[in-house]
């Protein structure tokens, strides 16, 4: 790292690095006294300054048996971080993505819900995408995932409505969730089941529509499951006109 950020170019690997008009991504790995040393710090801010990316090594037990900062990063921490580096475009790196994913869950009572069969697993892809294209991306999702951007959990469409609001002022919205279209009129503990009854009716109310009512500030783009190939384009217009 230090001959490296003063060009003293006295091996293969050194030259290979100088001569090479490429991005250049650095994973550092060293004792905790070495990685703090002034004169590793006062290389490693050269090199940023010239627009090495440098990946940050984490805290563990290290190899001298000491434990601090100095181990080398996450392996899928470097592969993320390097491939959004390979892939960046200039458009995206200054916008900012919302997307939405998985099914609500609207409660019965305290231990039953209405939900649906969503993974989410499509706004995840979604959401890698703009990310590796680097964009600023947020997930607001009902099923957890490890990520490398931020991601907010929600349940109900009641909770993702309070996360919505808390995100207006992003660039685009990108609606994946897969929100229950009725609402459960929900009890407190827990119904009983006993002898008697019969059967069960719910009293279901009709949900708000959180992507026509949503004040996001920048594009929405929003998405919607169609049974019927033969009229989902039409469907799809009347939605985008709707909202």
């Amino acid at each position: 790292i230090n001959k490296l950020a003063f060009g003293i170019a006295d091996n293969l690997f050194i030259q290979t690095l100088i001569a090479a008009n490429k991005p250049l991504i650095i994973a550092p790995a060293a004792n905790t006294n070495m990685f703090h040393h002034f004169s590793t710090q006062n290389s490693l801010k050269i090199l940023k300054e010239n627009k090495a990316l440098i990946i940050e090594p984490i805290c563990k037990v290290l190899a001298c048996k000491d434990e601090g900062v100095g181990a080398l990063a996450e392996v899928k921490d470097i592969f993320n971080i390097t491939k959004r580096e390979l892939l960046k475009e200039k458009f995206w790196c200054n916008k900012s993505v919302v997307i939405t994913g998985g099914g609500t869950r609207e409660r019965i009572d305290d231990v039953r819900c209405v939900s649906n069969f969503s993974s989410g697993k499509m706004a995840k892809a979604i959401a890698d995408a703009f990310y590796f294209l680097g964009a600023r991306v947020k997930l607001l999702s009902s099923v957890e995932f490890d990520t490398p951007y931020e991601l907010c959990k929600f349940e109900s469409s009641k909770d993702l409505k309070e996360l919505l609001d808390k995100n207006l002022s992003h660039d685009f919205l990108i609606m994946t969730a897969a929100v229950s279209d009725f609402i459960p009129q929900s009890v407190k503990g827990k119904i009983k089941k006993n002898e008697h009854l019969q059967g069960l009716n719910l009293h279901l109310s009709l949900n708000e529509d959180l992507l026509k009512t949503c004040k996001f500030q920048g594009k929405k783009i929003g998405f919607k499951m169609e049974f019927d190939s033969q009229n989902a384009l039409e469907n799809a217009k009347k939605s985008l006109k709707d909202k």
